[in-house]
């Protein structure tokens, strides 16, 4: 894959929401799977970002607004939440 051959040569990847190949709900990697230096999460932090092995895939991560509306996270105010520990 071109990416990994970039990031092996020294180019610092940011992936846009989530790497390419990474389950958002999971954290599953489906192959190929991009390994990014930085990934900016659009609104909210996806399960699949915090749980290995799409903490390492992700690597840092930045939570950006996105301008969603309180009505919208009202709405949302119910939807199921998980706490997710170091031992997960």
């Amino acid at each position: 894959m071109r990416i990994a051959k970039w990031r092996a040569n020294g180019a610092k990847v940011i992936s846009a929401d989530l790497p390419s190949g990474l389950d958002s709900d999971q954290g599953l990697v489906r192959e190929p799977c991009v390994t990014a230096d930085r990934t900016l999460a659009f609104g909210y932090a996806k399960r699949g970002q915090v749980l290995e092995p799409g903490v390492t895939r992700c690597g840092l991560l930045d939570i950006v607004d996105i301008g969603i509306p309180a009505a919208a996270e009202r709405v949302l105010k119910d939807a199921p939440t998980w706490l997710v520990s170091e031992a997960d």
